[in-house]
């Protein structure tokens, strides 16, 4: 992938986290007559050509050239001025989309009452037809802010194929306050597990609302691919780490050792355990974006060359990337990858 290319969808990606911009229409057509954004788009057009035509390449290509075109309407400012969003005066017509909003608009009223650490998992079903809904507590979400731990009676889910909140019968034509109160009486546990303060992702959540209730709604898992910006994407839980650290099979690059490693040419369920060993997001301080970059920086040069981050924090995104976006078990090239990397950090065990 060329620079033009990474730094194009780079900016997509940045303009779409801020969901709606202003954009000055002189300053864009500054850049047009002064060709500041032309040359890039130029070499856009001309490398495409040496991509293939599935739909991943002609997405990545249309990113990359609508980050170039806004980047020349922003007025040359480092951040675009962010544009807000129209207030909701009337619910979707759609039925499904006003049950969604509403579940939605329980998990705020919860958080409003103090079960701040209540969590949504949300996403599209395999199909890419119904759209789907977790809830479960904050102890239960993994440091992508959304990805579950475990499943069974700490999770709930709704679908937007279903007619009634949770299969009740009575949950008919009850507002989101209402729901709430059912959801406190009918699941306590969960209930008491949310107790708490997490101002940040309820900031978030806020935010993530106003997108949903103009019909933006999140999607953090699919079978298609997404390409999510930091801002679309929920913080880390709070005490993440604490409360995880002696259960989560982490561990650390001093304490790696022979034994750790999963065998040459090992499966896709063996390689994906110790993908998991590391935390690639260094709790909290790295994003999906930087571990990304990281990781499309070790699969441009020699092995050989990275850091043990580096090819740990490779194998964990690229873990979580393959889980989230793409089928299973993953491509050829895929493992080719992950076994070199593994390799490369068994020869460096080896050698002490």
């Amino acid at each position: 992938m060329s620079k033009s290319f990474m730094a194009g969808e780079a900016l997509y990606r940045a303009f779409r986290g801020q969901g709606r911009v202003l954009v000055d229409v002189q300053a864009l057509e500054q850049s047009i007559l002064s060709g500041e954004a032309g040359s890039a788009l130029y070499r856009l057009m001309s490398e495409s050509a040496d991509y293939n035509t599935d739909g991943k390449a002609i997405a990545l290509y249309q990113r990359a050239l609508a980050g170039w075109v806004l980047q020349g309407g922003s007025g040359g400012e480092e951040e675009a001025v962010v544009a807000p969003l129209p207030i909701s005066l009337q619910p979707p017509t759609d039925s499904s989309l006003r049950r969604a909003g509403r579940l939605l608009a329980m998990v705020h009223e919860l958080h409003k009452a103090g079960y701040q650490r209540l969590r949504i998992s949300a996403g599209m079903s395999p199909t890419g037809m119904h759209w789907r809904c977790h809830i479960t507590s904050a102890d239960n979400v993994q440091l992508d802010g959304w990805d579950l731990v475990q499943w069974g009676e700490e999770v709930v889910t709704y679908s937007s194929a279903d007619d009634h909140y949770f299969g009740w019968q009575d949950s008919a034509g009850k507002s989101a306050r209402q729901l709430a109160q059912l959801f406190i009486e009918r699941f306590p546990e969960l209930a008491r597990k949310g107790v708490g303060q997490d101002r940040a992702y309820a900031g978030w959540f806020v935010s993530m609302l106003g997108n949903a209730e103009n019909g933006r709604f999140p999607v953090f898992f699919a079978d298609y691919l997404l390409s999510p910006t930091e801002e679309e994407m929920p913080p880390p839980p709070c005490g993440y780490r604490q409360a995880w650290s002696a259960v989560d099979g982490r561990v650390a690059n001093a304490d790696l050792r022979l034994e750790h490693l999963p065998p040459p040419e090992a499966r896709w369920d063996e390689l994906e355990v110790f993908c998991l060993t590391y935390d690639g997001y260094a709790g909290g301080q790295k994003s999906i974006s930087q571990c990304m970059a990281q990781a499309a920086q070790v699969a441009s040069s020699r092995l050989a060359e990275a850091s043990l981050d580096d090819l740990r924090t490779t194998l964990f995104i690229r873990q979580r990337d393959i889980r989230n976006n793409h089928p299973i078990p993953p491509s050829d090239d895929d493992l080719r990858l992950m076994h070199a990397i593994v390799e490369q950090i068994r020869s460096r065990l080896s050698r002490g």
